[in-house]
């Protein structure tokens, strides 16, 4: 009631749950469709009737990114903005010998000083990049055609892309590319736009695009996947101020969808927390986002993962043996363990027959990668070292060898809390693997239908 009372909250709410036409027509992460909004946009002849505004913008953030001294006359001249726009030519998928531009434009900045028959001619290039890397030498190649092109004049080569690079590869091949990054061109241009007169169509479709940049969107492309673009410094600072004043509620929302740490959270509370984050998942999704890296390790969760998840599996499941209820509305992890208990008490197993039962290589997709077994003598957690990494768990690397793993991911994730450890009948205690995707788990109810017999295991949710 606090969050959905908070004011704040309620404006974030409307904005994030709005629909545009971008979202009806799923188009929000197509390149091709965010190359034709930015022609759109950067053309003074277009219907928005904003005139040269929009492409000064742009050209005044490509000069901050221009090295001091280096053609600094047109440096100085995209800075201060004191310049016509002749636009020739601006137009998406300008094709050539050797490839494809995104975005390619020729015109002539004519000085306003007077000297009015003195033209810059302008070759402008745009390589819009969301999902794809850069193409081997891709840049280079367009840099050679431009230079053919430009003769005399100048060029304008930007590479555009969502997210500050980390990764050399990331990066422009070409040095004479400028990286421009979706938030400054939003910060910087679009923005800046949207406070302008224009046409309601115009703003319309600018606030659009706005929210387009900034919602997790289940891309047209291939790849299916969410991602947020980028994010306002304005709408930045809101979402932080949400989390900040909703901090413990938000974390057992994350928590709550997630089944490594679906038994950190009260029983009765789960099916609030699964509802309250359906009802404001891009809004929650946002958030998350804008959390910094000692926020998200505090929390131990895979931020990009949960971000480009289109969505979360909260399946629950009932477990009867031989007509008896054994465990009622468990998450997947939970259900996995309710088996496993109820194999070896009924079959009387040692550790050697559950590995046997349920091998680990044939079940569990992911850890069968790095682990021989599913279930280890849980006087192991004695001899590793645990530390602590927000609620993830990771082991002296002396013990990898040792104990199976063989490398490749930084978490060892077993049930370890007294209640969830299986007791044999030699008086060995095991614990078993806490994660499983649905695929993996699916594989297991196959699996123990075979050695168990007469178990049902039905979908609740």
């Amino acid at each position: 009631m606090g969050l959905y009372n908070d004011p704040l909250y309620q404006e974030l709410n409307e904005y994030y749950s709005k629909t545009t036409i971008f979202n009806i027509l799923g188009i929000e992460r197509s390149e091709n469709r965010h190359s034709s909004f930015l022609r759109w946009l950067l053309d003074n002849r277009s219907s928005h009737g904003l005139g040269d505004e929009p492409m000064k913008k742009f050209l005044r953030l490509y000069a901050s990114k221009m090295e001091d001294g280096k053609e600094e006359e047109f440096r100085v001249m995209l800075l201060s903005g004191n310049y016509t726009i002749n636009m020739e030519k601006l137009v998406t998928e300008q094709t050539f010998a050797k490839g494809r531009m995104d975005i390619y434009g020729e015109m002539v900045l004519r000085g306003s000083d007077g000297d009015s028959d003195e033209g810059k001619k302008v070759i402008f290039v745009i390589e819009n990049k969301i999902y794809s890397g850069e193409r081997d030498n891709q840049t280079p190649v367009y840099h050679e055609e431009i230079l053919k092109r430009k003769g005399k004049g100048m060029a304008v080569e930007v590479f555009l892309t969502p997210e500050i690079a980390s990764k050399k590869e990331d990066c422009p091949q070409c040095k004479e590319f400028k990286h421009v990054f979706y938030p400054e061109l939003l910060n910087s241009v679009i923005l800046p736009i949207s406070k302008m007169t224009m046409p309601v169509e115009s703003l319309q479709i600018i606030s659009d695009y706005i929210r387009v940049l900034g919602k997790p969107s289940i891309s047209d492309d291939s790849k299916k996947e969410y991602s947020i673009i980028a994010t306002s410094d304005d709408e930045k600072n809101k979402l932080i101020e949400i989390h900040k004043k909703h901090r413990e509620l938000f974390r057992q929302v994350l928590f709550a969808g997630n089944d490594l740490y679906s038994n950190e959270i009260e029983k009765d509370h789960l099916p609030l927390l699964h509802a309250l984050w359906d009802s404001n998942v891009d809004l929650f999704k946002a958030i998350l986002n804008c959390l910094n890296d000692d926020e998200i390790n505090e929390l131990g969760v895979n931020k990009e993962k949960i971000i480009k998840e289109s969505n979360r599996d909260n399946s629950r499941y009932n477990i009867k043996r031989n007509g008896f209820l054994i465990g009622e509305n468990l998450v997947k992890c939970r259900a996995a363990l309710a088996i496993f208990k109820e194999y070896a008490k009924e079959k009387h197993a040692t550790l050697e027959e559950l590995d046997e039962a349920f091998p680990c290589k044939e079940i569990h997709h992911f850890y069968g990668k790095y682990y021989q077994h599913l279930f280890y003598d849980y006087a192991l957690e004695k001899d590793y070292k645990l530390y602590k990494k927000g609620l993830g768990r990771t082991f002296d690397a002396h013990y990898k060898d040792r104990y199976g793993r063989r490398g490749g991911v930084d978490e060892w994730d077993f049930f370890t809390k007294s209640d969830d450890i299986i007791c044999l009948d030699n008086g060995m205690e095991v614990m078993v693997v806490k994660k499983w995707k649905k695929a993996d788990f699916e594989k297991l109810v196959s699996r123990a239908k075979k050695v168990m017999g007469n178990i049902e295991i039905v979908q609740t949710e």
